[in-house]
């Protein structure tokens, strides 16, 4: 019996089962020439974008070699197969997937976003090697490209800065899963100068209010009056959230009641 070439349909996929979008594929085999000496035979395909290709195929034994290609997430790989008459018309490879973008949350000891904050992420056992570098959005998110393993995310702050420096250890896993995904980074508590005026532009003068932050956490709130000059200094958290209140409950009171909500930034 002649066994003819056959279509095959060729599928690459990741351990997520997500497809290897244009990966450069060789099949290579051993065969005799019509003088008997053995030469070897290769045909090259690429995957598209859902990781699949198809090769016409003869019988015999068959060495497969993936290089990343586009991809350098994706670990080259080299697999061997037998074509015959009972071989299955759609082969399904492995490779493995050697790194993932990640995202990362950084937040304050409130759960407030730290955005605009310098990172670098190393790998550890290869402290030499940078393995990420950047900066957090307006969210405080950071996507970034980190191996499988385990990692340590650091945060250097420049002089004047109201952030602390602060160190915390990542594991991606082999299905690119980042813990932990929010990390909390330490700031520095500095003095805010409040000024109440009157709608006349006028100092407002010993307005009495309460100060707390916006998840309070059981934080009890602080209680400020503006003096004679209008204005009150307290001490609070860079980057968090809080909520100026002034009611009617004290019957002195001569200012309308309000409530103001408020982030302080550094600089602020």
């Amino acid at each position: 019996v002649v066994f003819a070439s056959r279509r095959f349909v060729i599928e690459i996929t990741d351990q997520l089962g997500r497809g290897a979008m244009f990966m450069p594929l060789n099949f290579t085999r051993r065969a005799l020439d019509h003088q008997g000496a053995s030469r070897e035979i290769s045909v090259t395909r690429r995957t598209d974008a859902q990781g699949l290709c198809e090769v016409w195929l003869s019988e015999g034994g068959f060495s497969l070699s993936a290089g990343a290609g586009a991809d350098d997430s994706l670990a080259e790989v080299e697999r061997s197969f037998v074509v015959d008459a009972v071989t299955p018309e759609r082969l399904a490879f492995a490779v493995r997937r050697q790194s993932f973008g990640v995202r990362l949350l950084l937040v304050t000891r409130r759960g407030e976003p730290v955005p605009g904050c310098g990172f670098s992420v190393r790998s550890v056992g290869a402290e030499s090697d940078l393995a990420a570098l950047g900066c957090t959005d307006d969210m405080g998110r950071a996507v970034v490209e980190l191996a499988v393993g385990r990692h340590v995310l650091h945060v250097a702050p420049a002089a004047g800065s109201p952030l602390e420096e602060t160190r915390a250890d990542l594991v991606v896993n082999e299905r690119g899963e980042v813990s932990p995904e929010r990390v909390e980074i330490t700031v520095r508590v500095m003095d805010v100068t409040i000024f109440f005026v009157t709608p006349s532009g006028e100092p407002a003068e010993h307005c009495r209010c309460r100060i707390e932050p916006k998840e309070s956490n059981g934080m009890s709130a602080m209680s400020v009056d503006s003096s004679h000059s209008g204005a009150a200094t307290l001490q609070l958290a860079c980057f968090d959230t809080y909520v100026l209140r002034i009611d009617d409950e004290d019957p002195a009171q001569e200012y309308e009641p309000l409530a103001w909500r408020f982030t302080v930034q550094g600089g602020t």
